[in-house]
């Protein structure tokens, strides 16, 4: 009887570790099954995501593509409609200066131009880059034009190296007088100055225009520098060197002198230095 019990409660474990072994057996199959799905639902959300990162892509690309097609088109368009892509701003405002925060432009009254402290003229006689751009001078007219208004300028200088001399008279006084004094008097032909100006003058207008070149020429930075390279009187220059090494300059014809300086070349032109060797410092 005993053995007998024994059997049943063997088969009885037997039958329960049997039926854990299957209920344990169907929930990990069940834990996989869940997890195959939840794979499957993220590989479809990420082929979702690609396939609208990519139509995306191609909807920016074809934006892009339209964009740059409307810019090359346009400037075609306003060309031959006869205006320009900031023709927006072309029309004068009702009243001058104005300022609009979203305009590219400043409005100002031509007349305004001769009145600003610009550099107008450089030292050998050429419109310089900042008034060309101001005035819409292209690269192409400017070199075109400087090449002629250098050559008269070296023209000028020339009969004017010529007629220099130097002169016992004094000049313009140059303040103190406890140093050697050297005093040169340049006197081009009147008539040849004249020409020479008128010639200068004419050249800009040749290549930019009369309304450029007026607003150029009558510039107070440009006026003052055709009075002093063209004059018609003679100039006077008187240079006293003192024992400090520096000079004071007078000019007679400016009515202008100047002090303390170290060096004539800051203030003199090339051609009329050597009249002054007598007195200039060795290391000049």
């Amino acid at each position: 009887m005993k053995r007998i019990v024994i059997i049943f409660a063997t088969l009885g474990l037997g039958t329960i570790v049997y039926l854990l072994s299957v209920l344990q057996t169907r929930s990990i199959r069940s834990e996989i099954e869940r997890s195959q799905g939840n794979l499957a639902t993220l590989k479809n959300e990420i082929v979702t995501a690609r396939t609208s990162n990519q139509v995306a892509e191609r909807r920016i690309s074809q934006i892009e593509k339209e964009a740059r097609a409307a810019a090359e088109k346009l400037p075609s368009e306003a060309s031959s409609a006869g205006t320009g892509i900031n023709d927006i701003w072309s029309s004068p405002p009702k009243a001058l200066p104005e300022w609009n925060l979203k305009s590219p432009y400043i409005w100002l009254d031509k007349e305004v131009l001769p009145k600003l402290p610009l550099q107008t003229i450089g030292k050998e006689g050429e419109i310089t880059k900042e008034i060309a751009e101001i005035l819409g001078v292209s690269s192409a007219q400017l070199d075109r034009v400087n090449q002629k208004l250098v050559e008269i300028v070296a023209e000028n200088r020339s009969l004017a190296q010529n007629s220099a001399e130097i002169i016992n008279e004094d000049g313009l006084s140059t303040g103190s007088s406890d140093g050697t004094k050297v005093t040169v008097k340049i006197q081009v032909p009147t008539e040849a100055t004249e020409q020479l100006k008128d010639r200068y003058q004419s050249a800009i207008s040749d290549e930019i225009g009369e309304d450029r070149k007026g607003l150029l020429c009558r510039s107070v930075a440009t006026q003052s520098w055709l009075n002093t390279e063209f004059g018609a009187k003679p100039e006077i220059i008187s240079v006293v060197r003192h024992p400090n090494g520096t000079y004071n300059i007078g000019f007679k014809e400016r009515g202008s002198s100047f002090g303390g300086i170290t060096k004539l070349e800051d203030y003199l032109p090339d051609f009329v230095l050597p009249l002054f060797d007598s007195i200039r410092n060795k290391t000049d």
